[in-house]
């Protein structure tokens, strides 16, 4: 067997294969531009830049100094993001320079080396901005290039500004987070690393996880364990997505409810008020909030109109009752029933709640009110059930803080990676390829398969 590194026309040849299947993926197979010359200088060029960036690299003293080369796998990863935020027909692959070679260098000099190698492969005189430019609307936030979708953006807030030093490293954060791909932040002790992250998740509204690595940390303590079952985990969980159930019949009973006489501004006091008590996570029309002034107060009041969804009483029932499960919850989490928390009086309260909520529904709501219902009784149902199976002792697979967070599409960051075993972080390999997918075989076969899960947010290193 003979083994010989890839020479510049076989790194073309599979390039080229490659990128026509990918073209054919995102526009279809008839597409004109398969057969447009420039796209394929274009991709020569790159081709020949990442050749020669390695060849300077990594030749001699500079391969002991760098610990990483360029290949083929950088081409792929820069057709792909061509692909996913570009046009076909204009593409720029000086776009993307910044993010994958210019910010691997480790100093000033080698960052200017790559700037001018790209110069003139491309034969151009590009120049990265070293501030990009911000832009924030009530749905998205633009940094430089790079446009990301806001989550939940009526709770959003930024709770940390924006260092304009960083502004260029969260451009590709940005990036990295649309286009699922895992990122590796490298800096001394204070330079910002955290402190970006924590920006820019505040600003997007989503949730952070940072995990402190070290040189104990166990595969178990990130994936997950067999504990005895414990019954006020599963009571918190059940009553948090009873609250969620709840808070979404909520917003559509105050919309309901919306004054005649002033819809926009009832609509606005109404989101107020909801709000109040934690997230709607239900997107807002932003045509029924145009004109309404800022400033508006907590309206504490309901202004029926005929045909409204629950007469007023019952809706500051409903509201009174999501506000005392939230105690409950938190009562749990903090100590169980050792705290005082009756499930019984609870689950009571609960199914005198949503009797009077059935009893008092105008006639043309039944159907909607059962559809939106519907799963707070299976959730009562469940902690009737597992009310029962209390009373044996038994052990169950808990899903590690790790495999939460990727369910629930959370960011997740691990500081201080370097200090973790090698066999913890190799665990993790899959989890950090394209599609990246992970099988849980610890905690044996649940059904008649091992548990597995998929990557649905961005896992960041730093």
């Amino acid at each position: 067997m003979y083994v010989d590194t890839l020479k510049r026309e076989d790194m073309l040849l599979i390039s080229k294969q490659l990128l026509m299947k990918k073209i054919e993926q995102y526009y279809g197979g008839d597409n004109p531009l398969l057969e447009c010359e420039p796209v394929w200088r274009m991709l020569e060029k790159m081709v020949t830049f990442v050749i020669r960036l390695d060849e300077v690299q990594n030749v001699g003293r500079a391969k002991n100094v760098n610990s990483f080369e360029f290949n083929l796998r950088d081409v792929f990863r820069w057709c792909d993001l061509m692909l996913a935020n570009q046009s076909l027909s204009e593409f720029r692959p000086e776009v993307f320079l910044d993010m994958l070679f210019i910010q691997r260098m480790r100093d000033a000099r080698q960052q200017q080396r790559v700037l001018d190698l790209f110069n003139e492969v491309f034969e151009t005189s590009f120049v990265p901005a070293q501030f990009p430019l911000v832009h924030l609307t009530g749905h998205s936030v633009k940094i430089g290039n790079a446009l990301v979708h806001r989550i939940n953006s009526s709770q959003s807030t930024l709770q940390q500004p924006l260092l304009r030093g960083s502004l260029r490293y969260l451009e590709s954060l940005l990036f990295a987070v649309e286009n699922k791909l895992p990122c590796l932040l490298v800096g001394e002790s204070g330079s910002g690393k955290s402190y970006s992250l924590q920006a820019l998740s505040s600003l997007l509204n989503v949730r952070l996880h940072e995990y402190n690595m070290n040189t104990t940390t166990d595969a178990t303590e990130i994936l997950g364990c067999f504990e005895q079952v414990e019954v006020s985990r599963h009571y918190s969980r059940l009553l948090s997505e009873l609250v969620e159930i709840l808070e979404k019949f909520l917003w559509r009973a105050l919309i309901s409810n919306c004054s005649a006489a002033s819809p926009a501004q009832d609509f606005s006091n109404k989101r107020l008020r909801v709000n109040s008590i934690g997230d709607t996570r239900f997107s807002i029309d932003q045509s029924e909030t145009e004109g309404v002034a800022e400033g508006h107060k907590r309206s504490r009041e309901v202004t029926p109109r005929i045909g409204a969804m629950l007469p007023s009483e019952l809706v500051s029932t409903l509201y009174s009752f999501i506000s005392y499960l939230k105690q409950q919850i938190m009562a749990l989490v903090d100590g169980g029933s050792e705290n005082g928390v009756d499930i019984d009086s609870v689950m009571s309260r609960c199914e005198e709640t949503l009797s009077k909520l059935f009893s008092s529904c105008e006639e043309e709501y039944v159907d909607e009110m059962k559809s939106l219902l519907k799963p707070a009784n299976e959730v009562v149902l469940s902690v009737q059930a597992i009310k029962r199976a209390s009373k044996h002792v038994a052990f169950e697979w808990i899903d590690g803080s790790l495999i939460e967070a990727i369910v629930r599409g959370h960011w997740v960051v691990f500081d201080n990676v370097n200090f973790c075993n090698a066999s913890v972080l190799d665990r993790l390999n899959s989890l950090l390829e394209n599609n990246g997918f992970l099988l849980i075989n610890e905690c044996g076969l649940m059904g008649r398969s091992a548990s597995s899960t998929r990557t649905t947010t961005s896992e960041s290193s730093s």
